[in-house]
């Protein structure tokens, strides 16, 4: 699915809400003269100390905090009746895929690694519950990503030099040893009774998350400094799509990025699980 129509669609979904809600009245200011001395003032300013127009970096970096603290705030939505699910961290998180959309024409690399990230926090806490995988409504989102991906990839491949993109050896390894091992640690300690009580399953879930964010923080920073940009992401993506099949969510998951990075690797692409080979691009 084209991304805009799909970002179009859901805006035109949530603005059709808020069409129906009367308008509030706006109290009258306490006095109607006009504030000249501001706009005087403001007109005044050396036009050197007008914004200046933000470095890649700098909105990569934005980018990133605004996808941290939305993706916190979607871990406390969770609920065991999974009233909120992947499919709600799908739709979400692909609402920041414009702002990867304006940074290709400054930096690809940026926003290569932005849409990745992205994807990274797309799917949420599935460990979360039986009812957390959602209930089919991440294909759409998780395409849109998939099709912005793919469309940065075909542009860094037009600006290799000497096939720099494919000549690094390559080898598709277990990336899983990013996932931190505090919940492993502690379901050891739980043994023989395991866990059992409000208490317990609390610590679970802290200890789960956070080995899952050292898991997406080590990726985070890899991607910046690595050389073979498009083995990094196949290791990764190929890593995560496997993973989270397991909940039934891997069909869908980069799955044309994944074929075109394992064609730039030159390798036959990766199953995404143990019964079904990867669809046909």
């Amino acid at each position: 699915m084209d991304i805009r129509n799909y970002l179009k669609r859901s805006h035109s979904d949530s603005s059709s809400d808020e069409s129906q809600t009367p308008p509030r009245k706006v109290a009258k200011s306490a006095s109607t003269k006009p504030q000249t001395t501001a706009k005087a003032s403001a007109a005044k300013k050396p036009a050197a100390q007008k914004a200046k127009a933000k470095s890649p970096n700098r909105t990569y970096d934005e980018a990133i905090k605004s996808i941290d603290k939305t993706y916190a705030q979607f871990l406390k939505k969770y609920k065991p009746n999974g009233s909120w699910t992947a499919d709600e961290f799908s739709a979400g998180f692909a609402r920041f895929l414009p702002m990867a959309q304006n940074l290709k024409d400054e930096s690809l690399p940026l926003a290569f690694n932005l849409i990745l990230d992205i994807g990274e926090h797309s799917y949420g806490d599935v460990d979360y519950g039986a009812k957390t995988c959602g209930y089919g409504d991440t294909d759409e989102p998780f395409q849109a990503m998939d099709n912005a991906l793919l469309e940065i990839i075909e542009s860094r491949l037009e600006d290799c030099t000497d096939n720099d993109c494919n000549d690094v050896a390559f080898i598709l390894s277990p990336t899983t040893d990013d996932m931190g091992t505090s919940q492993d640690e502690l379901r050891e300690a739980l043994k023989p009774k395991g866990i059992r009580n409000k208490s317990q399953f609390l610590m679970n879930d802290r200890a789960r998350r956070g080995d899952q964010q050292l898991l997406m923080t080590r990726r985070r920073t890899r991607r910046m400094d690595t050389i073979d940009w498009a083995g990094n992401a196949l290791n990764d993506l190929s890593e995560t799509r496997r993973r989270i099949d397991s909940w039934g969510l891997g069909e869908h998951y980069f799955a044309k990025s994944i074929a075109k990075l394992s064609a730039i690797k030159g390798i036959d692409v990766p199953r995404y699980n143990d019964y079904h080979q990867p669809l046909g691009i």
